[in-house]
């Protein structure tokens, strides 16, 4: 039983974090308790000015239904999420 135990506490995770399929519905406990703060996203050994999709602008669909793609430098420092500059001065008011 001990060992049980033991492997239980030992691979258990508070929060499951699933790699593909449906966005989450509910939203992110981060989002309610933190305020988010831009910063650039890191130089990489690759890039000095790396970009990626803005989280939320390539969730929504152009005319044609296909993912409207818009790229960014900036991140949460909290929660690591990819926001363009507009939506983080969004979210900073509804925080």
């Amino acid at each position: 039983m001990e060992l049980v135990e033991k492997l239980i506490a030992e691979n258990h995770y508070d929060e499951f974090s699933a790699t593909s399929g449906r966005p989450s519905s509910s939203p992110s406990p981060l989002r309610l308790t933190s305020r988010h703060f831009p910063d650039v996203i890191p130089a990489t050994g690759e890039k000095t000015n790396p970009t990626r999709q803005c989280a939320l602008c390539s969730a929504k669909r152009d005319s044609r239904g296909k993912p409207a793609r818009k790229e960014t430098r900036y991140q949460c420092t909290g929660c690591q999420v990819s926001l363009c500059c507009p939506l983080f001065q969004k979210l900073s008011y509804k925080d």
